[in-house]
């Protein structure tokens, strides 16, 4: 897939590698941008709901960075819910930002989103980063 840019009298036809949603992105190797790829998996909240991760991996600096998207999550139960990351980190990674209101614990494998056992719904963000 292109689109062609318009340059005055001539015309730039212009690559796009993705364009679907927060996974999108366009390759801009060629203005010095470092490349990534990114993966989009979804998991069911434990009662409802739904927590998308997005990993995004730096291929020349192997940083990985993973955005979840908390959508009406809920668990109504006594149990945890752990969600595998699709890439590990090798050495060390942390939470960044977590706006959803749940607690939730970080491994080099995954997280661990303690049980509120509440019929509250939880949407928001977590921000995980490292290598």
């Amino acid at each position: 897939m292109s689109i062609d840019v318009s340059l005055g009298s001539g015309a730039l036809n212009v690559p796009l590698l993705n364009t679907g949603g927060i996974a999108g992105f366009i390759d801009t190797s060629l203005l010095g941008v470092e490349k990534t790829t990114t993966v989009k998996t979804t998991t069911a909240g434990t009662t409802a709901g739904t927590v998308n991760d997005y990993q995004k991996i730096s291929i020349e600096g192997s940083i990985i960075s993973d955005l979840y998207n908390f959508a009406g999550y809920e668990n109504d139960t006594t149990t945890n819910q752990t969600i595998a990351f699709k890439t590990p980190y090798t050495t060390f990674n942390g939470i960044v930002v977590n706006t959803t209101g749940l607690t939730i614990a970080v491994s080099l494998t995954g997280i661990t989103i303690t049980t509120p056992d509440s019929t509250t719904t939880y949407s928001g963000i977590l921000l995980i980063q490292g290598v």
